[in-house]
């Protein structure tokens, strides 16, 4: 365990304070197509980073997929598992640990990272030969581990874009289409500040958050009243509409047509 000290932001206190990080362990994993995460509680940090194929994951039901370079810090007391098996083969790194003040060590729990640096790598590289040594102290690994999550931290800055978060922010809404879904939600749900996330949808969709969940319920209600046999109130518990008559309200006030009138004109 390595300890650090931390100056009070207060001007007038100058009592310094200690915070600690800790490796745990650490490993490599390297499977054919068809990996599925076992479910388990993690009551650690945990650092992912997928060196080749995909790992679907969710993180107490939030849906992550991450891709080749892709890296995410897991808070702990979470529950995490595998949400469908990889298309092909997957090979990722994992590091666990623990500290009582992650914002000091740079760390970002939460967030889809995409870091290409070689010596990221180098670091998880380093860091798995060391584990098994018993020539190695504990703070030698515990430094390593401070060394990997400044790289992280210099080199992920994720995709600047917004083009992951914005993928995210379009799964989780196809995901979860049959349940009321919000702003606020969503911003909780994905971890990510609502103003920010506002401003990604609008930039990736041409349109804010809220229209965005509009849009893609009424294009399913469309789909469904043109294409299958389900009673409107049915249709209307698949959008996230309990009452089939809040349904029709919605539906008649963004299409000027009630979901019977629709399906009568476009049905083939």
């Amino acid at each position: 365990m390595l300890m650090h000290r931390t100056e009070n932001p207060h001007r007038y206190n100058k009592k310094q304070e200690t915070c600690s990080i800790s490796f745990e362990d650490c490993g490599f994993i390297d499977s054919p197509s068809g990996f599925l995460h076992k479910k388990r509680f993690i009551d650690q940090f945990e650092l992912l980073y997928v060196i080749k194929g995909a790992l679907y994951i969710g993180l107490d039901g939030r849906p992550v997929t991450l891709r080749k370079n892709n890296l995410i810090i897991l808070p702990p007391y979470k529950t995490l598992e595998g949400t469908r098996p990889s298309q092909q083969p997957t090979g990722f790194y994992y590091v666990n640990f623990t500290t009582d003040n992650p914002k000091n060590f740079g760390v970002r729990a939460g967030r889809v990272q995409t870091c290409h640096s070689p010596v990221l790598i180098d670091r998880l590289e380093d860091l798995h030969r060391q584990k098994s040594s018993l020539f190695v102290p504990d703070y030698v690994r515990d430094a390593h581990l401070l060394l990997l999550l400044h790289e992280a931290g210099r080199t992920g800055g994720g995709d600047t874009g917004g083009g992951e978060i914005a993928s995210m922010v379009r799964q989780y809404v196809a995901d979860h289409i049959a349940q009321p879904l919000t702003a606020d939600l969503l911003s909780s749900e994905l971890m990510y500040n609502k103003d920010y996330l506002c401003r990604i949808v609008k930039k990736h969709f041409g349109v804010s958050l809220k229209d965005y969940i509009i849009r893609q319920k009424l294009e399913l209600s469309k789909k469904l009243l043109v294409t299958s046999n389900y009673s409107v109130k049915e249709i209307a518990g698949l959008v996230g509409y309990q009452d089939p008559n809040l349904f029709t309200k919605f539906f008649k006030y963004h299409t000027r047509q009630s979901p019977g009138d629709y399906r009568y004109l476009h049905a083939s």
